[in-house]
């Protein structure tokens, strides 16, 4: 008996041990998913982060395009969104087709979030503008969290975000010095913008990121097109730049942003895209020679130490990932 007891206490060790290994591997499994969600982030926000790149190569006179006249803002709002759901279209699917009464909404927050962007960028300094859009996280989490209460947000996400709001300060009051305000203004604005892109791709996560991303660009693409008619059309090489731009800093990015928010929260999302602004200066400074303001480089290295408190080691842990279901 002793020993049929002491075999049932194995058993059971064994089935508990079996139990555990189970449910770690799948734990291990769901990390790693939401690690490959933000992973997918980063690199949306790497290649957001060439608007600056392009924008300047179309807007300012340079000799990698030869003598041409730069392109109009109105020119690019509208050509990059339609190269970019040009693109979308051989990866859609009729079954993919599916409306949702948010999807209006969606568009027109793209729509404004793409003009105000674009002419932001054209009138002002590049890395200025990148900074001042991502007042985005802000919006996202104080709707995410605090109106709709769909998620839970983590104390080091509150550090974070209340440290990028001191950069997106110091940028500000940097540039309302240097009369740069309407410039900033639309940034800004553009950054309510993205908000509510970002607060609709959550909320239509059960929809197709072609889709939805084909959706914005045909929507943004096409209200810029009056706009467009109206000024003098791009030359040459900068049809092959706009197609690129569209492409890859348009499209591209959002259909990742797409697939990772349905297995991220919505704000912490938002907060990964800061990488965005902090890289956006570099590519302009090291590839044509631009020098950020003081303003601006000071900004997006405060931007950077919000991403490093929220990310690093210490912060991966058990309340983080609870806080994430």
């Amino acid at each position: 008996m002793a020993r049929l007891a002491g075999l049932r206490r194995l058993c059971a060790v064994l089935c508990g041990v079996h139990a555990y290994a189970v449910v770690a591997a799948a734990a291990g499994q769901e990390m790693n998913r939401h690690w490959q969600a933000r992973l997918l982030v980063a690199l949306a926000s790497v290649l957001w982060s060439l608007s600056g790149l392009f924008i300047t190569l179309l807007t300012k006179p340079n000799t990698w395009l030869g003598d041409t006249p730069p392109v109009a803002a109105e020119q690019i709002a509208c050509w990059r969104c339609l190269f970019g759901a040009a693109s979308l279209f051989v990866l859609f699917r009729p079954r993919m087709l599916r409306w949702h009464a948010l999807l209006p909404l969606m568009a027109a927050c793209f729509a404004m979030m793409n003009g105000l962007f674009v002419l932001a960028m054209s009138l002002g300094d590049v890395a200025e503008a990148a900074l001042l859009q991502y007042t985005a996280p802000f919006w996202v989490l104080i709707v995410t969290v605090i109106v709709l209460r769909k998620a839970q947000a983590t104390r080091r996400d509150w550090w974070a975000l209340g440290i990028a709001i001191m950069g997106i300060l110091v940028v500000v009051l940097g540039r309302f010095q240097a009369n740069h305000a309407y410039a900033a203004g639309l940034s800004l604005g553009a950054g309510v913008a993205l908000a509510g892109v970002i607060l609709c791709l959550s909320m239509l996560s059960g929809l197709s990121p072609v889709w939805l991303v084909l959706i914005n660009q045909l929507a943004a693409g096409l209200l810029a097109l009056p706009w467009a008619m109206a000024v003098p059309w791009p030359q040459g090489m900068q049809w092959f730049v706009l197609a690129v731009f569209g492409v890859v800093q348009v499209a591209l990015p959002f259909w990742l942003m797409s697939h990772a928010i349905k297995i991220i929260p919505a704000h912490e999302a938002a907060l990964i895209t800061l990488l965005d602004p902090v890289l956006a200066p570099v590519w302009v400074f090291f590839l044509l020679g631009t020098v950020p303001a003081a303003a601006t480089i000071l900004g997006g290295g405060v931007f950077l130490a919000a991403l490093i408190i929220r990310y690093m080691p210490a912060g991966v842990n058990r309340e983080s990932e609870k806080a994430m279901n």
